[in-house]
């Protein structure tokens, strides 16, 4: 595939030569399909050429229908992606520590990132990856999965796949459904009611869904034996640690400090999985610790509506006229500490020793108690023009003062004093996402006019996303003026860092209020495309192959895509504790893209499929993407298939453009002890290049009796330049790979802090990791954003087989098994870094691959008998090397479950349901299930991890037991 930097091609000369190049390939189809005329003929996923249902395509292609999607159980369509064999990486739980959450699932095909699988809706593009934001599940047909890639076809992203959500756009009737689920240890709820009704009204076929999800709050302390297995405490503070000045035997300053914790640091251990334990922190290994595991969620509370409608008008025998509108609105309550680390704590000025509530005392070096002079009487040390303490001789002509000191690790408020009232009753900070869109589509589908037996269809499609978030920080202003305020005469302003023993030092609840800042960020993106695509024969004089009539297909799309982000009010002002200034930015692009498709019956049962596609933006990127197909079915109980092409992924505008957005992660530092959370400031990139794939596959189908089928695919993708989003773990680890390649240092041990620092200044250095100039060993922020790795190469095995048979008056059972074997998925980060081995690895450490199991597979055992149906799943997950950051220090610590963990261990997991239908009442049918998801209540293994497991591939949930009551009439 060639890349080219230009947009000076002509409409009508791209068009000529996709058409010319095309017809020069061999592409595949279905023989059968064009054989056979009387049958009705539909366009398919992975395919713009007309075709009669069953047909078999080139590429491997996967359809979950509605009724596979019901048997799941479960309202969340994120579970249903999450337990595809083939998809790996999108999560269903919550981790900080792994960039989960538990409000949205992107789906992730080959774990190639959400960026390389391309989603649609009817055909069409969406803005976003949240599978839950698409469509409302009741109105969802069918999914059609393309497993391999398909840039030809679809353009841009279409590398590991396209997952297209078709919905329902005929119905006749009304549905009513609803659905409960919870856990048994009754801590997690969530509630589903769903509407879709469909009529045929003066010729018009109309179709409405609605629906409404509510979900509860799994807190982390909900799971106490996974909570004390994992990380609870950070070394970042509050109560805070504090650089305090050394004085000589005379007590003069040495300009040396010491870090010492707050003296007031600890107390009673009390229940770490109750809410207020250690409200002044607790001290280990020398230094104050602070608990926060009280504040955080595996699942946060959630409300969803959604709403879908649909409409088609045959208006004549050549012209069919149809639209759709959808609507989504996602409220979700996240919570958190009270406040984060990772702040400008470097920015701060001095804590001078007259704030009140100041518990350093000023002594020589033998410990005698310091006094300084107080000329005006107002208990308030008297300084030199310089702003040091001018000492008094004793305690007959001064008064005791204590020390100014710096801050050393600290993070604004904790559990103790005065709080700021905007937290939530139980101390957390309260986030609150907002996030809507709504999509409109207008499609006309016509017979071409002059080219006898072509049909063509344009579709409009217009959507737009806007997030009004709630954005939670502090006032670096408001904290500035508190330290610096007039201690003699406005006491009440001052604001006190330290842990209070005396009533009448503790922060005003006004000054408490005036550091904390909540406002709303307002970022908009929308998305408008415009497709022509005309399909038919091509059969000049009446010329067939062998096989039959030559199938194609000829199109073109136009694309503009758009993003405008309004940062919060704090965040424009500059005025914010954790992070920067931003502004708003606003940014767009035009996409032109051609494409062809021929399909060419070689033979009756040997068909060869090829497509093209040119796309190019307006940002000045361009590609040509060609793909090969070829069917052979030299039996009626045989088929073998095979594809091989390009794919191209152009960086996203955010990805180019964004601005910076902060929040927190939690880093092990390779240079110094640093173990703790800090702010991860994320931005655009616009030195970003194309990422660039080569695609092939492989596969067979064997239907050796009735009701048997075995499906055999091997597929391949070659990445080149692969766009990843660079974690804090990768940053470090390459800064530190560059230390040591131009320092020579190879330990033993850790760099001493003269050597952090020399490096530090190193222009070398990478300066995205900014660390506190007083204490190289204190991280304030990483600025990460994502990068091109050098390349990336996936090979996979998948299997599918489904048996179905009857057993005398027994009913009919069907057995099924999806499988997916990762035979290699080798990265490399950079050209100078070495080539790794992701397959069996929690690849914890890297934002390249999530973790990756050899083998993950599901069976299902299905019964029905007459109005009674049951349904068995069993899901499998193979084991795998645990190499995250173990966090060792959590095993000395008081109360902690901490496990020693080198292997995540294999995992099953069942779920169960019955249904009964055919229960006639108030004018239509009843249908009733019941089911259980983890009917054994398998809990995550315990590791030394945010929540005490991994939480990319396991459920922390436990055994969900669920009901569905669905009303037909």
């Amino acid at each position: 595939m060639k890349f080219v930097n230009e947009t000076t091609h002509k409409p009508v000369r791209k068009l000529l030569y996709v058409a010319i190049a095309s017809s020069l390939m061999l592409p595949a189809g279905s023989a059968i399909a064009q054989q056979t005329p009387e049958v009705e003929e539909v366009v398919v996923t992975g395919s713009f050429i007309r075709r009669s249902e069953g047909f078999q395509a080139a590429s491997p292609i996967l359809q979950v229908t509605a009724e596979d999607i019901a048997v799941e159980g479960t309202p969340n369509m994120g579970d249903v992606i999450h337990n595809l064999s083939f998809n790996q990486g999108s999560t269903i739980t919550q981790n900080s520590l792994t960039g989960a959450s538990s409000t949205a699932t992107s789906i992730n095909l080959r774990g190639l990132g959400s960026g390389a699988t391309l989603n649609l809706v009817d055909g069409m593009r969406v803005i976003g990856t949240n599978v839950n934001t698409f469509l409302p599940q009741i109105a969802i047909a069918r999914m059609d999965i393309v497993t391999d890639g398909a840039a030809a076809l679809y353009g841009s992203q279409a590398v590991a796949g396209v997952v297209n959500f078709v919905p329902r756009k005929s119905y006749d009737g009304v549905r009513l459904e609803a659905y409960r689920q919870g856990d048994d240890r009754g801590d997690y709820t969530d509630d589903q009611f769903s509407l879709l009704a469909g009529t045929e009204w003066n010729g018009i076929d109309l179709v409405v869904a609605g629906e409404y999800r509510t979900n509860g709050r799994l807190k982390m302390i909900d799971r106490p034996d996974n909570f004390n297995a994992g990380l609870t405490s950070s070394s970042t503070p509050n109560p805070g640690r504090y650089r305090v000045p050394v004085r000589d035997a005379s007590g003069n300053l040495t300009g040396a400090y010491r870090t010492i914790s707050d003296p007031n640091c600890g107390g009673t251990r009390e229940d770490p999985t109750q809410m207020g334990n250690n409200p002044n922190g607790f001290t280990f290994g020398g230094q104050c610790w602070y608990d926060f595991g009280e504040f955080w969620d595996f699942r946060a509370a959630q409300d969803t509506a959604q709403a879908f409608a649909s409409a088609q008008y045959d208006v004549s025998s050549d012209l069919t006229l149809s639209a759709q509108w959808g609507l989504f609105k996602r409220w979700s309550y996240n919570r958190g500490s009270p406040s984060n680390p990772g702040g400008r704590v470097g920015e701060l000025p001095p804590v001078r020793g007259e704030i009140p509530g100041n518990p350093f005392p000023a002594r020589d070096a033998n410990g005698n108690q310091l006094y300084a002079v107080d000329a005006n009487g107002d208990g308030v040390p008297d300084r030199d023009g310089n702003g040091n303490v001018i000492r008094a001789a004793d305690a007959n002509s001064g008064i005791p003062f204590n020390e100014d000191v710096l801050f050393a690790s600290w993070r604004p408020w904790g559990k103790h004093g005065t709080l700021p009232s905007q937290l939530g009753p139980d101390g957390a900070t309260v986030g609150a996402g907002e996030i809507g869109g709504w999509r409109t589509a207008l499609r006309a589908d016509f017979t071409v006019p002059v080219l006898e037996g072509w049909e063509g269809s344009a579709t409009y499609m217009y959507t737009r996303h806007t997030d009004r978030s709630l954005a939670n920080n502090f006032s670096l202003s408001a904290l500035t003026d508190g330290l610096n305020c007039d201690v003699a005469n406005d006491r009440a302003s001052c604001f006190n860092p330290f842990v209070s023993t005396d009533p009448s030092t503790l922060n005003t609840q006004e000054v408490a209020d005036s550091t904390y800042l909540q406002n709303r960020v307002n970022d908009v993106d929308s998305l408008q495309t415009f497709d022509l695509v005309i399909n038919g024969v091509i059969a000049p004089g009446g010329f067939e192959l062998p096989g039959g009539q030559i199938g194609a297909a000829f199109g073109y799309q136009y694309r503009e895509d758009r993003f405008d982000n309004t940062p919060s009010l704090h965040s424009l002002t500059g005025d914010v504790f954790i992070g920067t200034q931003l502004f708003p930015v606003r940014d767009g692009r035009t996409v032109d893209a051609y494409f062809a498709e021929l399909s060419l019956p070689i033979l009756d049962n040997l068909e060869a499929q090829v497509a093209v596609r040119d796309e190019s933006y307006s940002t000045g990127q361009s590609s040509t993407d060609p793909k090969y197909g070829l069917v052979y079915i030299p039996t009626d109980w045989l088929t073998l298939r095979a594809t091989k092409g390009t794919s191209f992924i152009a960086p996203s505008l955010n990805q180019l453009n964004a601005p910076q957005s902060c929040g927190l992660t939690n880093v092990a530092d390779p240079f110094t002890t640093f173990a703790a959370f800090t702010a991860n400031c994320s931005q655009g990139n616009p030195n970003l290049v194309p990422e660039s794939a080569d695609t092939q596959s492989f596969g067979i189908t064997i239907d050796p009796i009735d009701g048997l089928s075995i499906s055999v695919d091997w597929s391949e993708t070659d990445f080149v330049d692969r766009i990843i989003s660079s974690t804090t773990a990768d940053i470090l680890a390459a800064d530190f790979f560059n230390f040591q390649q131009q320092t020579g240092f190879s330990g033993p041990g850790l760099p001493t802090l003269a050597q952090v620092a020399a490096w530090n200044a190193n222009p070398a250095s990478d300066k995205r990791i900014q660390r506190d100039p007083n204490n190289m060993a204190q991280i304030d922020r990483i600025i990460s954003s994502s990068s091109n790795a050098s390349k990336m190469l996936v090979k996979a095995i998948d299997l599918k087989t489904s048996y179905q048979f009857d057993v005398r008056d027994w009913g009919t059972f069907t057995v099924g098994l999806d499988a997916t074997y990762v035979d290699s998925y080798t990265y490399q980060l950079s050209p100078e870094r070495p080539v790794v081995e992701a397959k069996g690895l929690q690849n914890n450490l890297t934002g390249a691959v999530p973790p990756m199991p050899e083998w993950k597979a599901n069976a299902r055992l299905g019964w029905s008998r007459g109005n009674h149906s049951a349904n068995v799943l069993v899901r499998y997950i193979d084991d795998m090397v645990f190499d995250a950051s173990k966090f060792s220090f959590q095993r000395l610590l008081p109360f902690s479950n901490y496990r020693e963990v080198d292997t995540l261990r294999a995992s099953t997991i069942t779920d169960a349901s019955y249904n009964y239908r055919g229960v006639e009442a108030l004018g239509g049918e009843f249908s009733f299930t019941i089911g259980a998801r983890n009917l054994f209540d398998r809990l995550p293994q315990k590791v030394p991890m945010l929540g005490g497991m991994e939480s990319i591939l396991y459920d922390p949930t436990g055994r969900m037991v669920y009901g569905r009551v669905t009303f037909d009439m």
